[in-house]
């Protein structure tokens, strides 16, 4: 476990410990290891969640893009039926493969140590979301844009990122 998340769990057993004075104890202590909600902090979290995100999905890309073509159609699960029930009149079906096994062709940027460009063959925008995984060939994009809110304005700032993304979402659709 990582030392932000022992430290959380740590709070609540030094204050329960520590008494009235726990409070002003911990205030102290988050002070001197610069633990406290700060922008800083949010943005240093913000960044960890982003390269976490960022590796997880290159190493899933990488290897994607270098197998060969899995077919996107999909094939029928089996349904097993208990003796007395009947058929059903349409079968479950099950996806083959997730999105990324439907082409070779994926591409991706992250908005870590460098500006990112939103790609202009998808629409042109000075918007710069977090990371960007498209692929020319499905004509798929997924923008993914994290945020790190106080925690009483997480409704607020869902809906401003919604709000944010709305136009760049309509031109690339109308790109195709």
């Amino acid at each position: 476990m990582d030392e932000e998340g022992r430290r959380g769990e740590e709070e609540p057993q030094l204050e329960g410990a520590l008494g009235n004075g726990g409070k002003q104890l911990m205030m102290k202590l988050m002070l001197t290891y610069d633990v406290l909600p700060s922008p800083k902090n949010l943005h240093q979290w913000h960044n960890r969640v982003l390269k976490c995100l960022a590796a997880a999905l290159e190493s899933k890309r990488n290897t994607t893009n270098s197998l060969p073509l899995r077919a996107t159609k999909s094939f029928t699960a089996l349904t097993f039926i208990q003796e007395g029930q009947k058929k059903p009149n349409h079968p479950p079906t099950k996806q083959e493969a997730g999105q990324l096994a439907m082409a070779q062709d994926w591409k991706m940027l992250v908005d870590i140590g460098q500006q990112l460009i939103f790609p202009p063959e998808i629409a042109a925008t000075n918007v710069r979301p977090d990371l960007v995984l498209w692929s020319p060939s499905l004509k798929s994009v997924y923008i993914t844009e994290l945020t790190v809110p106080w925690e009483n304005s997480t409704e607020e700032a869902y809906e401003h990122k919604k709000l944010h993304y709305t136009e760049l979402a309509a031109d690339a659709q109308q790109r195709g």
